[in-house]
């Protein structure tokens, strides 16, 4: 292969690299910013809960407050409430799901930068042999030169 052939071959690994780490922050960036949403939704969950709470201890034993306390659990859609914590809990799980996917990209990005350092010592070496070779080669041509033109 020429030296031009592995730079090339160099650079495409490289940028494969890159694109993996692109891909990795990218998915942490999509991550954080879901888990910022859901934990704000549950904090209004847990917020308004907790005041209907609040409000049902406060008018235990008063029937006609009771009432009253029924009228605002149905007006606040509890059950529409339940219905979200339970779709926070499948969105937590498949947060998991993506955090496991997310370290096993991780072990790939490193077991790639881990072949690429290997590769670059290999690549060196490499090309220290074909400068030697390239030198040689011109002490060859210089020789056949002089020989074959000794006034030179």
């Amino acid at each position: 292969m020429s030296r031009r052939a592995d730079d090339e071959a160099k650079d495409e690994a490289l940028n494969k690299v890159k694109g993996y780490g692109m891909a990795v922050w990218a998915l942490v960036g999509t991550l954080v910013s879901g888990t910022a949403g859901i934990i704000w939704t549950a904090s209004e969950l847990f917020g308004q809960l907790n005041g209907n709470t609040e409000a049902i201890e406060a008018m235990a034993g008063h029937e006609e407050r009771l009432v009253k306390i029924e009228k605002s659990l149905t007006d606040n859609d509890v059950s529409r409430l339940q219905g979200k914590l339970a779709e926070l809990g499948t969105s937590l799980a498949s947060i998991m799901e993506r955090q496991r996917e997310l370290m096993a990209i991780q072990d790939k990005v490193t077991a790639a930068e881990k072949s690429v350092a290997e590769n670059e010592v290999i690549v060196k070496g490499i090309d220290s042999r074909f400068k030697k070779h390239d030198r040689e080669i011109q002490d060859l041509w210089d020789g056949l030169d002089a020989v074959s033109n000794p006034l030179r």
